[in-house]
């Protein structure tokens, strides 16, 4: 009944809002050591929206940081006990007046197990209890706000967007309130965040405030008090090359940017797309396409790279479909709108996996490391990823099923883009987090230039060890530009850190040679078998988790459980055009009193710019599911 979740090593991307970052303390490389506990979360019985299970979800991303393991459970399957199998529970409240289940209120009054109580329904708990019980508060009434749009938490004013609804409690003890609600002039005394015994409850909703304001990132820094944590204030910062790929990169700059950041000992990371296309002749004459064997310059720069602090990412293999451009199009989903693409299947996401790895094992690479082009693909095309990759580098999306569901591809779920702001070791497409909050530097867009890229890392410093993390294109911006964000964190007191801060990166260990036949899709209706002799290196990733755990980072094996394969090299797809991105802010709807909110996330604005040289220019990319930015 329970689907858990368990740490392991794999990765992922993120964009540029106030969201803050939590990463477990005492860190010091290999994955991040979280309490020894479990934690449930409990979620209404999905509605026609899959909201409840949706954010469960993404409290599962969120709680991987503290926990190495995870369940997610729908409240109304509830039995008495069950609070006994975990530490740590959350119920997530969205549907008003949703029943639960007395045995759950029963456990929760014995006050043995620490419970988050977020949003809706606390007035069951009262009447139950027939007031407060040993939590030293009850519920009072719901309010629509009143004019409280503040949050103040740790000397900070936070502006709440949109929707000041609230849950209001009164307080009949002594409970530890740790942020308050109010306006303008001032806090009030509406309690925000409090904890009583073993009952922590939380006014609002933040999840549904992703790209509004910086509501989930005051959640984020929250949990720390729930899980009583005891951490101190880390300011960490991650730096990331975006959409290296072969035949049109200037070698010389990315030496430059290097060293730049090389002498200021800061490590980096870098998205590698393993071949570019020109399907359509966008930018060159049609059919054009560069493997990496065609640009020793630029394969001689991704080494010079790795040995001067640069960690490879496997950014897709061709980061573009059909007639697509590489780094401007997508690769796995269709636009902005993250839908699947018609022919989406587990064997064609397997095939472009493999393929991209082959391609990039020829040349002696095996990044250990994935990001999703755009950070959109089906629910299924995760699971493919998380079975060659334990790390991804991304904005999540976040889809409303549950996360233990089978694959599914070629559907649409509307899934929505999550910032995690810190690494989690447990995600909801079973690969660890790594955290992308910033965004990209994008110098024609006022939210993304480097000044603002600077003001979203002060509101992310709420988060006591947050992560600001951000990426840039090198073909668009200069080498002063980048370094104009890095030395500006700098001076603000971050640390640079690489994934290996994190994550413990695989060891290259043998190196053999084989030959197989493999068949892979590539495109709708394109089938290619080859034989390919091919010399790879096998790697293991060695685990800092109390759960041994190996995978292969190779080009000839796959860690799936049923197929073992030989990385090929086959033919191909296709390139998307240069675009810019304009994300909207979400509309979110307020009905009824108890609230109803509804997001609405709009399409974002796509500008496309005809090309005038042979280099191709790239668009940072969205999550695809409406979160913010573009990587």
């Amino acid at each position: 009944m329970h689907g858990k979740v368990t740490g392991v090593l794999r990765g992922r991307k993120i964009g540029a809002f106030c969201v803050a970052v939590v990463v477990c303390a005492g860190l010091a490389g290999g994955l991040a050591s979280p309490a020894a506990a479990d934690t449930v979360i409990y979620y209404d019985s999905d509605d026609d929206t899959g909201v409840g299970v949706l954010f469960a979800n993404m409290m599962l991303n969120l709680a991987g940081h503290f926990d190495p393991s995870v369940d997610t459970a729908n409240i109304l399957d509830y039995q008495s006990g069950d609070l006994s199998d975990y530490d740590h529970a959350v119920y997530i409240g969205v549907l008003w007046g949703h029943p639960i289940p007395d045995e759950f209120f029963a456990d929760l009054a014995t006050g043995t197990h620490r419970v988050l109580w977020m949003g809706a329904n606390l007035f069951e708990l009262t009447d139950y209890l027939g007031g407060s019980g040993p939590f030293g508060f009850e519920y009072d009434n719901w309010s629509a706000g009143g004019g409280l749009n503040r949050i103040y938490y740790k000397g900070r004013e936070i502006v709440r967007a949109l929707d000041y609804s609230h849950d209001r409690v009164t307080v009949t003890g002594s409970p530890q309130v740790f942020a308050y609600l109010g306006d303008a002039d001032g806090a009030s005394d509406t309690p925000y965040f409090l904890c009583g015994a073993n009952l922590c409850f939380l006014a609002d909703m933040p999840l549904y405030f992703y790209g509004a304001d910086s509501r989930p990132a005051v959640l984020a820094d929250l949990l720390h008090e729930f899980y009583q944590t005891g951490a101190g204030e880390e300011k960490l910062a991650m730096v990331r090359f975006e959409d290296l790929s072969p035949g049109v990169n200037d070698a010389q700059i990315l030496h430059d940017v290097t060293d730049d950041l090389a002498a200021r000992g800061v490590p980096f990371s870098m998205g590698v797309i393993s071949e570019f296309r020109d399907p359509a002749g966008i930018y060159f004459p049609p059919d054009t396409a560069f493997r990496l064997s065609d640009d020793p310059d630029f394969v001689t720069a991704l080494q010079y790279m790795q040995a001067h602090g640069g960690t490879m990412i496997m950014h897709g293999f061709t980061h573009q479909h059909d007639d697509g451009v590489t780094g401007d199009d997508w690769e796995f989903a269709e636009g902005f709108n993250a839908v699947p693409l018609a022919y989406d299947s587990d064997a064609w996401a397997r095939a472009r996996v493999l393929e991209g790895r082959a391609e990039l094992a020829d040349q002696g690479f095996h990044p250990w490391i994935w990001e999703t082009p755009h950070y959109a693909a089906s629910h299924g095309d995760y699971l493919v990823f998380a079975d060659y990759f334990d790390v991804y580098f991304e904005w999540p999306l976040v889809f409303p099923i549950r996360h233990d569901a089978d694959p599914v591809f070629a559907t649409d779920l509307s899934p929505s883009g999550q910032i995690v702001p810190y690494f989690s070791a447990t995600g909801s497409s079973g690969m660890a987090i790594l955290p992308m909050t910033l965004g990209y530097i994008d110098l024609a867009d006022p939210g993304a230039t480097p000044a603002a890229l600077l003001a979203a890392a002060d509101d992310l410093s709420v988060v006591r060890d947050g992560v600001a993390s951000f990426y840039f294109h090198h073909t668009e911006v200069s080498a002063a530009t980048v370094m104009t964000v890095v030395d500006g964190l700098l001076a603000r007191g971050y640390t640079f850190v690489g994934p290996d801060h994190f994550v413990t990166p695989p060891s290259t260990t043998t190196t053999t040679t084989s030959t197989s036949t493999t068949t892979s899709t590539t495109s709708p209706a394109t089938t290619t078998s080859s034989t390919t002799t091919s010399t790879s290196t096998t790697t293991t990733t060695t685990t800092s988790s109390s759960t041994s755990t190996t995978s292969t980072s190779s080009t000839s094996t796959s860690s799936t459980s049923s197929t073992s394969s030989t990385s090929s090299t086959s033919t191909s797809s296709t390139t998307p055009p240069t675009t810019t991105t304009t994300w909207h802010a979400p509309t979110t709807t307020t009905t009824g009193a108890p609230t109803t909110t509804t997001t609405t996330w709009h399409v974002p604005t796509t500008t496309t710019v005809p090309a005038t040289t042979s280099t191709t220019t790239t668009t940072d990319e969205g999550d695809g599911g409406g979160s913010v930015c573009g990587a």
